[in-house]
């Protein structure tokens, strides 16, 4: 019986905690909606734009690699032709262009915490910062070819060494919410998934 003012004063104060927790609850679901919309705003934008860029310096990449060895000494470059020297000149550039846009690819999946099973240190091709399911499209590539081209250097560096493996250096999705499908398996809609 003496104890049944505390037990009141305990009930109140975890009633008052209750609407406490659940205040703030609302208040971080209110935070995720506003975040979601904003993403909804800028990362499907800025996937397609920087996805465009990018498989289009990883197919100049290719017909460059095509037409010339990446790795061919400045004293050969000398004796190849004009069209050669050209896409010869023309590869350490498209694979600095290529490592800038990788890193802006996987800056755009990161906003929606997406990241691809394979950029896990347990998964075979995985690597520090490059998500390969998101830049490279497979084909007929040997994965652990194309994982271990992740160490090339050279005038291409690892994009040529990818080429040079049969992969393709293209993301393989046509939207970030088929990247997100295939990388968690859930909803097409990446505003569902989260």
């Amino acid at each position: 019986a003496g104890d049944a003012p505390a037990i009141v004063a305990a009930a109140e104060g975890l009633a008052v905690l209750r609407e406490a927790h659940a205040l703030a609850d609302s208040l971080d679901e209110a935070r995720a909606i506003a975040v979601r919309q904003i993403a909804d705003i800028v990362t499907e934008p800025a996937f397609a734009f920087l996805r465009d860029r990018y498989n289009t310096a990883g197919a100049a990449l290719a017909k460059a690699l095509d037409v010339v060895d990446a790795d061919a000494s400045p004293e050969s470059a000398m004796r190849l032709t004009t069209k050669e020297r050209e896409a010869w000149l023309e590869i350490p550039t498209l694979a600095g262009e290529l490592d800038q846009l990788a890193a802006l690819l996987g800056d755009v999946v990161k906003v929606l915490g997406c990241v691809d099973y394979r950029a896990r240190p347990d998964q075979p091709g995985y690597h520090p910062g490059y998500q390969l399911g998101l830049l490279v499209t497979m084909g007929n590539a040997d994965p652990r070819y194309v994982a271990k081209a992740l160490e090339s250097g050279g005038r291409g560096g690892k994009w040529a060494a990818m080429v040079r493996g049969g992969a393709e250096v293209a993301v393989p999705f046509a939207s970030l919410a088929d990247y997100v499908l295939a990388t968690t398996g859930q909803s097409a809609t990446w505003r569902e998934a989260r």
